[in-house]
């Protein structure tokens, strides 16, 4: 959230000075409401008295993430309370421990805001490059990490897949299984578990099956990717994804994956409650 400040005198430019970590803990904030025959002590604040459509959020922003905000730059922010969205201007008021703080002055909008204390705002930093998804839907799936010499385009088509050795009433033959490449890394790839077994043996595009013992790969070594369920196909479909922001309710995801999200997907709610192909409803 975004503490709200007011252009009175310059006593809002000194209290902004002052922000802290713990002037964002909301629990600890109790509004002071006055009724007409309340009895005040002299020099206390006794009303807000709005003269104009100046005012400002001071924002609490993680150390790696400041260097974002520039002095004098503008920054799109998304009201949380109205749906709509306003451009404040930047400007670095202090830092302490793990946090820097920011305030963003605006020039509409006074009315909206001025009974609040604490505006839940979203900063549009990264609108233009990524899909925003609940964190909620975010989920881990295992995959199996393959030597990528093991790995060929053959069979009936053009997919790519691998020579795994198998046993029929004539004895060993090498059979090409078709796969599913999640993510490509330089020695390996995240292959799907859903084709392979645990302990199946796989062989070079060039071994005969005579030389099997000195050419092969032992399928067993697994790696983890993040990503959310994709249900556009009436079951769930498991689509990677790659954070580039993330705060506590939301994540911006690159749209550009192989296998990925992508724009107008629909994503299982909560991730932590669905499985491969289970069928949506």
């Amino acid at each position: 959230p975004g503490i709200v400040l007011y252009y009175v005198d310059g006593y809002e430019e000194a209290l902004a000075s002052d922000i802290s970590a713990e002037d964002f803990d909301m629990e600890n904030y109790e509004a002071k409401k006055l009724v007409n025959d309340d009895l005040v002590e002299a020099g206390s604040f006794a009303y807000k008295y709005v003269t104009d459509e100046n005012w400002s959020i001071v924002i609490k922003v993680p150390k790696d993430e400041a260097l974002k905000f520039t002095d004098g730059d503008y920054v799109e922010v998304k009201f949380s309370k109205t749906l709509n969205t306003s451009y404040g201007r930047i400007r670095f008021v202090s830092s302490d421990g793990d946090f820097s703080y920011f305030e963003l002055t605006f020039t509409n909008s006074m009315i909206t805001f001025c009974k609040d204390r604490f505006v839940e705002i979203e900063l549009l930093l990264d609108k233009d490059s990524g899909l925003k998804i609940p964190n909620s839907s975010i989920a881990e799936k295992s995959f199996y990490l393959i030597d990528k010499a093991y790995v060929m385009q053959g069979g009936n088509s053009s997919s790519y897949g691998v020579n795994r050795r198998e046993f029929n009433e004539s004895g060993e033959i090498i059979k090409f299984i078709e796969i599913k490449i999640m993510k490509e890394e330089d020695d390996y790839y995240y292959v799907d578990t859903s084709s392979l077994n645990y302990g199946d043996v796989l062989m070079l595009a060039d071994t005969a099956v005579e030389s099997v013992y000195d050419k092969t790969f032992v399928v067993g070594k697994q790696g983890t990717l993040i990503g959310v369920y994709s249900i556009n196909k009436g079951y769930a479909e498991f689509k990677r994804i790659e954070i580039l922001f993330s705060n506590d309710e939301y994540s911006i995801v690159s749209p550009n994956l192989s296998n990925g999200l992508r724009n107008y997907d629909y994503i299982a709610l909560d991730g932590s409650v669905v499985f491969e192909s289970d069928m949506a409803y």
